[in-house]
């Protein structure tokens, strides 16, 4: 009988533990679905944000307004394993938000996703620097997705450890309050965005030109990326545009209303291409290669203009801020490897910078021209590896 009753004892404490065991796992279950679902309301929050940023910079009518609805969502890891999520929007438009920190790192309502519809492991190396992982004759291989530019196993590593002061800086700036709504379910304390002339975003005078410049006269050699020349067109175009200071030849930009907006002849690109190459420079630049080409080009044409390039940490993002408010555009080279005064050779992405801007989702960051047909109105924070602009005498 004694026997009886402990074996009774025992199937009910094996019981009571398999509930609790089964409760506790409802329990996790039932969490993590409530955080994805808080998190997927962040994401379309920040949808309104960049809707509203871009109908205002455009001035939309209400007919023509910017509506995108999430599509997909997916994990995507940098060249360190660090976790990202990408947010691929339909019509139009991305972001790429960081897991742990809570910040959006980059975002577009009208940009399409830099990861289109190729398929393999997304790696994001940070703005503008986005890659598929794959292998070419038994090798890992990673390719970017806009051009034809390949990173090796060996390359590679100078991509981790930017990944990883990427990393760093997004955690010393966590946004708190989006951390604390998905993952203890606090209320969000939403803060009005600062005041300023176009909704939240300090812009440059004629930044309508940029933002309306849909087609940036990009093209590539070889296969190969040249955004830093892209960049620098884009940046005497917009002189030309503001100063008719003869930057820029009129008959090389023009409004065409096919596409909607101003179009910039590729073959200016790469004269300002073939001119670096003469300087020694090639299609991997920073902001000295462009700074020699830029100030060697002006001087071609009897322009006397101020130049400014800086390296961090010297270059901040204050610095462009500043410049910005002073009406200057400026060419933000992101940083894959360290960078020297001398160096001709690493590769360093590059915008072009005509905005800064505070959101409660987005927090401080920058509107920039990516330099992609149709990527006008990029919002970004990342590693600044240097900067240039100028200013006519």
């Amino acid at each position: 009988m004694k026997r009886m009753i402990s074996l009774f004892i025992v199937v009910v404490m094996l019981l009571g533990a398999c509930a609790t065991s089964a409760s506790a796992i409802f329990s996790d279950l039932r969490f993590n679905v409530d955080k994805d679902i808080r998190r997927t309301e962040i994401f379309n929050m920040r949808i309104i944000e960049l809707e509203n940023q871009v109908n205002k910079l455009l001035e939309l009518p209400e007919t023509q307004k910017i509506d995108i609805h999430i599509s997909q969502i997916s994990t995507i890891h940098d060249f360190s394993g660090n976790q990202y999520t990408l947010v691929e929007c339909v019509p139009s438009g991305y972001m790429i938000y960081h897991d742990e920190s809570g910040v959006f790192v980059e975002s577009s309502a009208i940009a399409m996703s830099p990861y289109g519809d190729v398929q393999g492991e997304k790696i994001y190396g940070g703005p503008n620097e986005y890659y598929i992982k794959s292998r070419e004759a038994g090798k890992i291989i990673y390719e970017y997705t806009k051009t034809d530019d390949v990173v090796s196993v060996a390359e590679a590593d100078a991509y981790s450890k930017a990944s990883d002061r990427l990393n760093s800086m997004l955690m010393e700036n966590k946004n708190i309050e989006i951390l604390n709504y998905i993952n203890n379910n606090q209320p969000l304390n939403i803060a009005a965005p600062m005041s300023t002339e176009v909704g939240g975003i300090v812009c440059v005078k004629n930044y309508r030109f940029l933002v309306n410049l849909l087609r940036p006269g990009y093209t590539t050699v070889n296969g190969s990326g040249i955004c830093g020349y892209i960049a620098a067109t884009m940046l005497l175009a917009y002189e030309q545009y503001s100063s008719s200071a003869g930057t820029f030849d009129t008959d090389d930009y023009w409004w065409d209303s096919s596409v909607g907006g101003y179009v910039i002849d590729s073959n200016f690109t790469m004269e300002l291409y073939n001119l670096g190459v003469s300087l020694g420079y090639g299609t991997s630049t920073t902001s000295v290669a462009i700074h020699y080409t830029v100030k060697k080009y002006l001087e071609n044409r009897n322009i006397a203009a101020s130049h400014t390039s800086l390296y961090s940490p010297i270059a901040t993002n204050m610095t462009i801020a500043s410049k910005i408010k002073d009406d200057r555009p400026v060419i933000w080279f992101g940083v894959v490897s360290k960078n020297s005064a001398d160096d001709r050779t690493n590769l360093s992405h590059a915008v072009l910078a005509y905005g800064y801007e505070y959101s409660f989702l987005g927090g401080y960051a920058f509107v920039a021209h990516f330099g992609w047909d149709d990527s006008s109105v990029v919002t970004y924070s990342g590693l600044l590896g240097s900067l240039y602009t100028f200013t006519l005498d």
